[in-house]
């Protein structure tokens, strides 16, 4: 009897759960057989005459009333990805900096609706500030940060390919611009060289564009080493030093710090240590520091001495007794 009452339980859940499924069915076919009103969105492209190129920028998207049945706005809002507005004014004169666009050319526009019924559109204008094209080549600015490994540093300037980019767009805006930088990149734990592409800033959105918007970069990482030269003579420059001047010390030491090549093929003649006459003759302090010229891919760490001495010699005159 047992056996019986939980066979006639299950048979009972199957039959429960069945009929629920059926009923969920129905009312799904019933329901997406009726005919409904809903909003869309879908995305806005707006095509320009080929001399004119936009202000501000515009919405991304706009919201279409669509009437039809459940099935068919099920199927637009859900699988059709085709669904657009593309507004084609290439054809359109356009004079003025100010153009409207109305409704009837936002319903012309609108693809992929072939199922349903269009009603209405939001918004129903939209206002173009529009002018002349200007194109012009700016330099890149690197916007990529390189964090080396310890016991490593980056060798020179990060490089960009190309390092300069043409913008296109409104003349009132790209003849105002000066530079155009890369999108924020971070590379951390950095221990050798690195090459990689990079995007273009997109701070203006669709206002500008570009000749390529893919920029490669090269980043030289070295181990670091650190080297000092000894007794680099001090050299004067634009003149000569009085003949009543003297410099003490004349000679300085120099550590310098760098990548393990630049190190390596750095010799002391690529290291300069001078004081230009007009700084002698002017000097009443007796405490110089000289200027050192040295490679941009390295650093220098120390000098030592830091500075020197300028001491003035007097003229003694023999004073002779008189007898």
């Amino acid at each position: 009897m047992k056996i019986v009452l939980r066979i006639l339980r299950i048979f009972t859940k199957r039959a429960f759960i069945g009929a629920l499924l059926f009923a969920i069915a129905l009312w799904s076919y019933t329901s997406l057989n009726t005919n409904y009103s809903t909003y869309v969105d879908i995305p806005l492209s707006v095509k320009l005459p080929p001399t004119r190129a936009i202000e501000k920028e515009l919405p991304t998207t706009i919201s279409v009333e669509s009437r039809g049945t459940g099935w068919n706005l099920f199927n637009l809002l859900y699988l059709n990805n085709s669904k657009r507005a593309h507004v084609d004014l290439s054809e359109t004169r356009i004079v003025d900096s100010v153009f409207t666009i109305g409704r009837s050319d936002f319903l012309k526009g609108i693809e992929s609706f072939e199922t349903v019924e269009l009603a209405d559109v939001i918004p129903s204008t939209l206002t173009l500030h529009t002018g002349e094209i200007g194109e012009y080549m700016v330099p890149l600015v690197s916007m990529i940060e390189i964090t080396p490994r310890e016991g490593f540093s980056v060798v020179g300037d990060i490089k960009l390919t190309p390092d300069s980019i043409r913008i296109i767009g409104n003349d009132k805006i790209t003849s105002q611009i000066k530079s155009w930088s890369t999108k924020i990149l971070t590379i951390d734990e950095v221990n050798k060289q690195i090459r990689g592409t990079v995007e273009l800033s997109d701070s203006l959105g669709d206002i500008i564009s570009f000749n390529t918007r893919e920029i490669k970069f090269y980043v030289d990482v070295q181990l670091t080493l650190e080297r000092t030269f000894y007794d680099i003579p001090i050299v004067v420059r634009d003149g000569t030093i009085p003949r009543n001047s003297k410099i003490t010390p004349n000679k300085v030491d120099i550590t310098v710090r760098g990548g393990l090549e630049q190190i390596k093929n750095l010799d002391v003649e690529n290291l300069s240590v001078y004081l230009d006459y007009s700084t002698i003759a002017k000097d009443k302090s007796g405490i110089l520091i000289p200027n050192i010229e040295f490679p941009i891919d390295i650093e220098v760490i120390q000098v030592n001495p830091p500075y020197v001495y300028h001491i003035i010699l007097l003229k003694q005159t023999k004073l002779s007794s008189i007898n």
